[in-house]
């Protein structure tokens, strides 16, 4: 299998105070597509055969492409504007919006913050984090849900896929 993952580059699409904004602080909301392309090596799979694959000429490997829009808030300094954030960003050549995929909630610092202060819930960062198909209907893995964040990685960091690990909780210090 052959996989290709194109990173657009990062765009802030708006900057706004948001309903728990820490002081001194606004939101920058970026925005950043991704496009993933597979292609699955021999078009005869995984079985035995008498032939080789080069013996079938006419047959080509299937190609599929994913495209999804990842989204990201990021704390910046209040009175920042889009220019500013996005100035920043052109700064930032290796900068990526980076999927997370996990069997658990990924809870980051300020989240576990928020919870110990009751301005939030473990279920409410769980709810916002639960992977859906098209339809609605939550995706699950030998049994158990999938949770999806998205985070900020600055020196491009790659996906991440925890499905059936151990617990995991993001720290801050990974997003850098």
């Amino acid at each position: 299998m052959e996989k290709s993952v194109n990173f657009d580059g990062i765009v802030v699409t708006r900057v706004y105070s948001s309903q728990y904004q820490k002081a001194g602080t606004i939101t920058a909301e970026l925005k950043q597509s991704v496009s993933t392309t597979t292609k699955y090596a021999g078009a005869l799979g995984a079985d035995d055969n008498l032939f080789s694959t080069s013996d079938f000429s006419e047959l080509e490997s299937p190609e599929y492409t994913n495209s999804e829009t990842r989204v990201y808030w990021m704390n910046v300094p209040a009175g920042s504007t889009v220019q500013d954030v996005q100035l920043r960003l052109q700064n930032a050549t290796n900068a990526k919006l980076v999927k997370v995929l996990s069997n658990r909630p990924i809870i980051s610092d300020s989240q576990k913050y928020a919870i110990e202060k009751g301005l939030t819930s473990t279920d409410a960062i769980a709810n916002s984090q639960v992977v859906k198909d098209s339809e609605g209907n939550l995706i699950r893995r030998n049994g158990d849900l999938c949770f999806k964040k998205i985070v900020f990685s600055l020196h491009g960091g790659e996906d991440e896929n925890l499905i059936h690990e151990n617990a995991y909780e993001l720290s801050t210090s990974l997003m850098g």
